[in-house]
């Protein structure tokens, strides 16, 4: 009886460039699975459901609108054009929508308290603005009346 001595197993040779593109591979894996799981528990924080963020992004925004409007009363006293009345008006009417979004999301008293106010303010400076330019403009008149 012959014994048969064990074989070796032999595995296939993997080259070098073999190994280096499967670790590329295996690392390129690894980094979508750990993005994933990132994304997955952030989600929260970015859903429909938190106006965290809304809130924060409309309020900057009314910021900008007021500055805005700062300038463009500005531009209405001393050039006392037409088109420059019109753009302020514009972006009152924008201050106006941008607020009330804001206030329908709101969902504390005391902030809906405090941006009501905000908005009865704006209202006060708006109608003071507006019956300045009417004023200069009734002045701007009866200079054309007598000349």
């Amino acid at each position: 009886m012959s014994e048969q001595t064990p074989r070796p197993l032999y595995f296939p040779r993997i080259p070098l460039f073999g190994k280096i593109v499967g670790a590329f591979i295996f690392i390129i894996i690894i980094m979508i699975v750990f993005s994933i799981v990132i994304l997955l528990q952030l989600k929260p924080l970015f859903s429909s459901r938190q106006t965290e963020f809304q809130n924060i992004q409309l309020s900057q925004y009314l910021e900008k609108l007021l500055d805005a409007e700062n300038e463009s009363v500005k531009k209405c006293f001393t050039s006392k054009e037409q088109t420059d009345i019109q753009t302020r008006v514009l972006i009152t009417q924008q201050f106006h929508s941008v607020a009330d979004s804001l206030y329908q999301i709101t969902d504390k008293n005391e902030l809906r308290k405090l941006l009501q106010s905000m908005v009865d303010q704006h209202q006060r400076y708006e109608d003071f603005v507006q019956s300045q330019l009417d004023s200069i403009k009734l002045d701007h008149d009866h200079e054309i009346g007598r000349a």
